[in-house]
């Protein structure tokens, strides 16, 4: 699904994301998102772009074919959900984040890969 703008629950730097216009395709038109070959958003990567605020774990489930996530250098607070730990690939250091990592890690399933790279 292409929700990606909601992923992040407010408040959320206008300067990161005013270019993200709801009315086109945010496989071809939206800085920091990438899709697969049938539009599914495989890959949001928004370092060092002044974001704040908790990262909206529900919202984050309406992106079943992410993959990688990069939300390094920002100010996000609060902990880690549980859902992020799904990915192949997360990139959240040099924020505001604490808490303990989710446990237990999920399984490998057959859409997703396992949790390759951890960095926070």
């Amino acid at each position: 699904m292409h929700r990606p703008r909601q992923a992040l629950s407010p408040p959320v730097s206008r300067r990161a994301i005013t270019r993200w216009r709801l009315d086109v395709d945010c496989c071809s038109a939206w800085e920091g998102v990438s899709c697969d070959v049938d539009g599914t958003v495989t890959k949001v990567s928004l370092p060092s772009r002044g974001l704040h605020g908790r990262i909206s774990p529900s919202s984050l489930a309406n992106l079943s074919g992410l993959i990688h996530l990069n939300l390094s250098n920002n100010a996000l607070t609060g902990s880690l959900p549980p859902e992020l730990m799904s990915l192949a690939s997360l990139h959240v250091s040099f924020n505001c984040l604490d808490g303990a990592l989710p446990s237990p890690w999920p399984l490998t399933t057959a859409v997703k890969l396992p949790l390759q790279v951890l960095n926070i």
